[in-house]
């Protein structure tokens, strides 16, 4: 038995043995989003939001303080810790998701100004940086990441295409848009098409967009 599968066995102890589809975890990346968009709760909706997961995976998540405290499957725990200078946050660590079906956690960085979301693998502890919250392909076989920041410009504009191999996360396709056109309201149609939305500035006008998967790999269409 592979030590992922043996973690995944554990973690779906520790959470009543409940394995998600990736439509529930894509319903609740959108649901962060507005919650942390809308200007009565943004200030506190990275406390909202974790408190709540909390709850869920109680055994293997923990909140002391300033320390994130993560699990790990061969039993240690990687402990993240914010970092503050003179008493205010430079960097505040949140835990977002839990994927015990892929064995990764997800977490959110809030920096002084910008933010951006980690990857941790439980077994390894090894982090992969991402500029969106993830959302999944209806196989659990990839995720794609869209970013439309074209105000504040804390992140890059784009889109992102990840795989998930049996042991990494690989990036496999990405499109950078500069600072004038985003992408945001990304859905997957089936394994092989995303549609999502062309964001342009000044006026946020926004076109409708394919992403396609053929045998030449990932082509972006007008719709």
């Amino acid at each position: 038995m592979s030590a992922r599968l043996l973690l995944i066995i554990i973690f779906f102890t520790a959470t009543n043995g409940l394995a998600r589809q990736p439509s529930y975890y894509n319903q609740d990346a959108v649901w962060q989003k507005e919650l942390c968009g809308n200007p009565f709760s943004a200030g506190i909706c990275d406390s909202l939001i974790e408190a709540d997961k909390l709850k869920r995976y109680p055994e293997i998540v923990k909140r002391s303080g300033d320390s994130l405290i993560l699990k790990l499957a061969n039993g240690d725990s990687l402990i993240l810790v914010n970092f503050r200078r003179n008493g205010e946050g430079i960097q505040y660590n949140s835990f977002r998701e839990f994927y015990p079906e892929l064995g990764y956690y997800l977490i959110c960085r809030r920096f002084y100004e910008g933010w951006d979301f980690i990857l941790i693998d439980t077994e390894t502890g090894n982090s992969t940086q991402l500029y969106a919250h993830p959302l999944f392909s209806p196989d659990f076989g990839r995720f794609v990441t869209a970013v439309a920041d074209l105000v504040a410009g804390y992140r890059p504009n784009g889109v992102w295409i990840y795989k998930i191999a049996e042991s990494d996360i690989i990036l496999e396709w990405s499109f950078d848009s500069g600072s004038n056109v985003g992408f945001d309201d990304a859905v997957w149609l089936d394994t092989t098409i995303i549609a999502l939305n062309q964001v342009v500035t000044p006026n946020d006008r926004k076109n409708s967009m394919l992403l396609k998967k053929g045998e030449k790999g990932w082509e972006l269409l007008e719709k």
